[in-house]
């Protein structure tokens, strides 16, 4: 089976949906015989996957308009982003109509979930390429089975056989198993705070500053804005706990800060997955966050549960002696192993198998559904040579030295 996978890897693209992409792409190589990535800027973090198994089976295609290859595919994947350029939807529905293909179209939050949660929105206009690829998919795939039921109750619209599906991703559990570390004094908390993002809860870590840390190092895995750092620092101060930011971390780098914390910290307010927790637990590191609906079925009674108002040394003291706890340290690990990237491997193995993508089977297409393709797709294209055209005369003037 071949697969060809739309990604924009561009600033305004999904910092964790763009990692979870390429990490199904190599999960997707295990068992496919090529995966191919369409996509405009190639990722920043492709070094990190050097290592998989099947990294020699998954192609980075790299092309400006995001022209398709000549070849068909037995299975087109479009990964959205928030960027008002529809060119990727587009293609992905070209591609169906062509190759007469199942479309898979990867659902991160589906936006009334996002919204309901987070104070800053994600707008309609924002979103309405999603709406539009929602109602020509075959099939939407959510993280969670919780993801799946409310992106089924906001994409109503669409093909009576159109799947809703879940499948938990995985962790880069390979650099993980390369990272060396041993536990000392020291916290880790991997979010980050800006206009977009206040839900991440990093300012919930003041909560978190007290006698149980004593002597602690914090570090801040992310760029952290100076004035709020140095603020941090100052309350840090009296309980002799010192505050780190790192950033520009390669994954290594990374599983190397959690092997060596004896605890995260991951107060986010809003998670459509929650990886941090996730590759805590595959480390074999405890961590508190909030108690959020998708946690249930993701790490199970492996993490600890801390609302606003809480009592936060008890809860730092009941975490920080997490090791002597067997029922815990159970939890734990069967939460870490469930996202190693093999197990992620199989269960999506598993998933391809069951909507049938790649097996010969031809999806069929009744005269609604035709209509909403070819509608869809000229919205998608018209937003999309738009988009293209602006961003030329912005250059042609930057270059002319007219005000762009």
């Amino acid at each position: 089976m071949n697969v060809l996978m739309l990604c924009e890897h561009s600033s305004k693209g999904y910092s964790g949906g763009r990692y979870f992409a390429w990490t199904m792409a190599e999960a997707l190589a295990t068992f496919c015989q090529k995966v191919t990535v369409l996509t405009r800027e190639r990722p920043f973090f492709e070094n990190d996957f050097a290592a998989f198994p099947a990294h020699g089976k998954v192609e980075i295609r790299q092309h400006g308009d995001l022209a398709l290859p000549h070849e068909p595919h037995d299975l087109v994947i479009c990964v959205p982003s928030l960027s008002l350029d529809w060119t990727i939807y587009a293609r992905a529905i070209e591609a169906k109509a062509a190759w007469r293909t199942h479309l898979m179209f990867i659902d991160f939050e589906s936006p009334q979930w996002y919204n309901e949660n987070n104070a800053v929105k994600r707008t309609a206009a924002q979103t309405l390429s999603w709406r539009l690829m929602a109602g020509v998919c075959d099939s939407i795939l959510s993280f969670t089975r919780y993801g799946s039921d409310k992106a089924a109750a906001y994409y109503k619209v669409g093909s009576a056989g159109r799947r809703f599906v879940s499948c938990i991703p995985s962790i880069n559990s390979i650099a993980a198993d390369q990272a060396q570390g041993e536990p000392k004094a020291q916290v880790i908390c991997i979010a980050r705070i800006t206009k977009t993002s206040p839900h991440k809860g990093l300012n919930a870590i003041r909560s978190f500053l007290r006698e149980e840390l004593r002597g602690y190092d914090l570090v801040l895995l992310g760029r952290v804005d100076e004035a709020y750092l140095n603020q941090l620092r100052e309350e840090a101060a009296p309980f002799a706990i010192t505050v780190v930011n790192a950033f520009n971390l390669d994954d290594i780098a990374k599983f190397r800060l959690i092997k060596s914390s004896r605890l995260m910290l991951f107060p986010s307010d809003f998670e459509g997955l929650g990886l941090p927790p996730l590759e805590a637990a595959y480390c074999g590191v405890p961590c508190i966050v909030k108690p959020l609906p998708v946690y249930p079925e993701t790490l199970g009674e492996g993490a600890h549960r801390w609302n606003d108002g809480d009592d936060t040394g008890a809860i730092l003291q009941r975490a920080l002696q997490s090791g002597a706890d067997p029922d815990f340290m159970t939890a734990l690990r069967r939460a870490g192993s469930a996202v190693s990237f093999e197990a992620y491997a199989d269960r999506l193995k598993g998933l391809i198998e069951q909507i049938g993508a790649g097996g010969g089977r031809k999806t069929s297409e009744g005269a609604g559904l035709l209509l909403r393709r070819n509608a869809a797709w000229l919205a998608l294209r018209a937003s999309g040579l738009a988009m293209t055209s602006a961003k030329r005369l912005r250059k042609r003037a930057r270059g002319s030295g007219l005000p762009a």
